[in-house]
């Protein structure tokens, strides 16, 4: 039971820990151990948080993700290691941590590398009978998800197309701009059609129905790395994922300049450009704030055509993040990934009929739609 378990959130006092730790006091009975590289941060945290009435199961620590002592130190005795973290730079020290300390692993990076940096680790992992899940949260890990909630609507899934959708008016500082940056540096924009992935290009955008919240949009290809093996898996013809703001001036700085700016020199303009973007976003009213991840697949069941369509919405996107990794740990703790050890995409092992329902149980707004033709 969770009420048992030690859960380490690393980066824990950052925007994105600060929510996970909130949501999983408030939500499960595990201890919560607060680490990062100041100790005074998480001490702070973990303060205001029994003021509020919510840290009485919480504890801070330091850990510095540059120093593999002080990760050792830090994941002593804790069941599983939460990585919050915004930069991927230090996750073989993090990962040799948890091996030494004999913890599971979980993370929320979105940069696509860090499989990349995870893989070597798997047959250790997998001998110590341990769990590293990666690319965790609502996107990635829900995308892959909801196509295989998808797959199993139907009798035969045909082909489907994602949509994500961001504002950046709840980030606290101009720096979290680079996280999208790095996003569009370390990715290229892809499609699968005629049995393989194929190269697409900012040329290719589509307008997307992302949802009440931020309507039809101009969105962009993009790619992600946990939809790779789901067409051969799954047997799906087309699959495509494309990415949007709130914002036009935002995807058009975006979509053209970051990427040619960065092959002149990497991160070539990307203070000038992300302080203009956070300014954007803080400063025009109309924008809304939040995320929103579309899928709108079709396929046939009972030899009809049929589609399906799921929207999940919410106005604070830490928030949204957070909500995630909780449905993850409820199926962690009820023994749903019970036997399955090594390095693992979060997408590919939780049971997505049950996220979604605890998504929208915890405050994610969730829509279905869809149907079959007579």
């Amino acid at each position: 039971m969770l009420s048992s378990k030690t859960i380490a959130v690393l980066g824990g006092y950052g925007q994105a820990g600060r929510s996970v730790v909130r949501h999983l006091l408030d939500e499960t009975d595990a201890r919560i151990r607060i680490c990062g590289r100041r100790q005074d941060r998480a001490e702070a945290l973990r303060v205001d948080l029994q003021r509020t009435g919510a840290g009485e199961r919480a504890t801070a620590c330091r850990a510095d993700a540059a120093d593999p002592n002080s990760l050792r130190e830090a994941f002593t005795d804790a069941d599983l290691v939460i990585v919050t973290l915004n930069t991927v730079s230090h996750t073989e020290n993090i990962a040799r941590a948890c091996l030494d300390a004999d913890c599971d692993y979980f993370d929320i990076h979105d940069p696509p590398d860090v499989v990349d940096m995870l893989s070597p680790f798997a047959s250790r992992v997998a001998d110590a009978g341990r769990l590293f899940v990666t690319q965790g949260g609502l996107a990635p890990g829900m995308p892959a998800a909801l196509v295989r909630l998808a797959e199993s609507s139907c009798d035969r899934l045909l082909g489907c197309r994602l949509g994500l959708a961001l504002s950046l008016k709840t980030a606290e500082r101009y720096e979290q701009v680079y996280d999208v940056f790095d996003f569009i540096v370390r990715t290229r924009p892809v499609a699968y059609k005629g049995g393989a992935w194929q190269e697409a290009s900012f040329r290719d955008r589509q307008s997307i129905d992302f949802g009440e919240r931020f309507g039809t949009r101009q969105a962009f290809p993009i790619d992600m790395i946990e939809l790779h093996a789901l067409p051969e898996q799954l047997g799906i013809e087309e699959m495509s994922i494309y990415g949007g703001s709130p914002n036009w001036l935002v995807d058009y700085l975006t979509s053209r300049l970051i990427g040619g700016l960065h092959k002149i020199r990497p991160r070539l303009g990307w203070p000038t450009l992300a302080r203009l973007i956070f300014w954007m976003a803080k400063r025009m009213p109309n924008e809304p704030s939040g995320c929103s991840t579309v899928l709108d697949a079709w396929g046939k069941k009972d030899g009809r055509d049929c589609t399906c369509r799921w929207v999940l919405d919410h106005e604070d996107n830490y928030f949204a993040t957070a909500v995630t990794v909780t449905a993850f740990l409820n199926q962690y703790d009820s023994g749903t990934f019970e036997g399955i050890t090594g390095v693992r995409l979060m997408g590919h092992i939780i049971d997505p009929e049950r996220s979604v329902r605890d998504l929208r149980s915890m405050g994610v707004a969730v829509l279905q739609g869809g149907g079959s033709d007579d």
